[in-house]
Parts: C-alpha cells; structure tokens; sequence
C-alpha cells in the first residue's frame, strides 16, 4: 500500500494541497471552499439540492451558506438536514398542513423542524411533522440568525 498524502509530505510539510484537490481526511466533515458539495463525515449528506430539485420560490438563505461552509452541520440537539430529507419532509408537510414548508433543520430525537415558508419574508417556523393540521406550530423567529441563537442555547443547556 502506497504512503498517504501526509507521509509523504510530513518532513517537509507546505500547504501542497492547495495545489491539488484536498484530500477527504485533511478537510473538516469532508467540506472545503474548494468543493460545493459539502458532505460530512460519512460521504453520503449534501446540504444543497439542484435548483430544479427545490421549490421554485425557495433559495438558500445567506446565513445557511456561511454554517455549511464551516462546517458547522451538528449543534446538538439541531443539525442542518441534508437535501434528501428536505425535499422529502417538504413534500410531507405540504400535504399534512397545506403550507409551502422547506425544513433546512431538525432536532434530535423528536418530529421538529426548522423551515422557512413561500411568502414568509425569511421568518423562521418551527414545526412539529407529526401534530394535526392547525396545531403543528412551535415558534417562529424573525430571521435566520435568532433561530440559530436559539439552537445555540439549546445547545448549552444540554451540555451545560
């Protein structure tokens, strides 16, 4: 078996990956501004969908860019869904509720969402997938950054 890229380059160690493609075990979760395919760990998540794939009004918040680009996918008790669980939860609360929901998040070990809706003006809902119609709001917050606040002091709280 050959040597790795790090053996090979441990002695005279240089930033030679920014001259090729970084390799998988050198980038945090696989992710790197070199690649836009954003993957963790396991190789199998991507965090943004084909645009043909979303709902027409739907486009990726700013805010959202700047967690996937670091990186940061996994603040337990919230993690950044990937682009297969989105779509797929999308199309399930679009026929439970009758709402145009694009869930970008979810909690740990319960049915809660975090979406953004068609018309919302960047508002963010949290959204229990399982609760009847009429019943399935948690909260809401006024934009991206505040939700994701809040998912930081959850975070605390569980770990603190």
């Amino acid at each position: 078996m050959g040597r790795s890229c790090f053996e090979s380059h441990q002695q005279s160690w240089k930033p030679f990956c920014l001259e090729k493609p970084i390799p998988q075990w050198l980038a945090i979760y696989g992710n790197s501004p070199r690649s836009r395919s954003y993957k963790t760990i396991n190789m199998k998540k991507t965090y943004y969908a084909d645009k043909k794939m979303l709902p027409p009004w739907f486009n990726y918040p700013a805010e959202f860019s700047v967690l996937v680009d670091q990186g940061l996918v996994e603040f337990a008790p919230w993690y950044i869904a990937d682009t297969e669980f989105s779509i797929q939860t999308s199309d399930l609360l679009k026929k439970r509720y009758n709402r145009d929901l694009f869930p970008f998040a979810h909690r740990y070990g319960s049915d809660t969402v975090a979406c953004l809706e068609n018309g919302g003006e960047g508002k963010i809902y949290i959204i229990n997938g399982h609760s009847s119609a009429g019943h399935e709001n948690e909260g809401s917050f006024d934009s991206f950054w505040n939700w994701f606040r809040f998912a930081i002091e959850e975070l605390i709280e569980l770990n603190g």
